[in-house]
């Protein structure tokens, strides 16, 4: 790709007779816009690597720390929270040396934070979780209907 933007850089510069190595703002919209419009075939993009990902109950991991997370460090998992059905309460569970971002797509979701307190987190919300040295959290489903939601988990350096 950057073979194709200098090329077009040195295009648009013969075409405008410019003497000058900088470009303006218009110009550099214009060379992005010709790029873009030509289909390239370096700016196609292949996909190296498919997973279904391993399910257990509403949670689908699609990356983990033992797979494509060991390439994509710092983000060592992702999983798709998606659930259709009854309501359901998620256990009290451990982490540590990670943050998570969770963004809800669809519904809403319950959680318990490590002191205890309860929220709710509805569609468009995120949720940043910061377990550094270790911590408690659940959550849940307390209405029937769907959900769906993303959590990616980052690890945190220094813990």
């Amino acid at each position: 790709m950057i073979e194709d933007l200098l090329w077009w850089t040195a295009a648009l510069k013969a075409a405008r007779g410019a003497a000058s190595d900088s470009l303006s703002t218009r110009e550099v919209l214009e060379m992005t816009s010709a790029l873009v419009q030509s289909r390239s075939p370096n700016l196609i993009r292949t996909i190296t690597h498919r997973t279904r990902g391993l399910t257990r109950g509403p949670v689908t991991r699609l990356m983990s720390p033992s797979d494509l997370g060991e390439i994509l460090k710092p983000f060592v998992f992702l999983d798709l929270f998606d659930h259709v059905g009854p309501p359901f309460n998620g256990a009290l569970h451990p982490h540590s040396g990670i943050a998570t971002l969770t963004y809800v797509a669809e519904g809403a979701v319950t959680y318990i934070d490590p002191n205890g307190e309860r929220g709710i987190l509805t569609a468009g919300g995120v949720e940043w979780m910061q377990a550094g040295r270790g911590m408690w959290h659940g959550g849940g489903l307390d209405q029937s209907g769907r959900r769906a939601a993303f959590s990616s988990g980052l690890l945190c350096p220094g813990t």
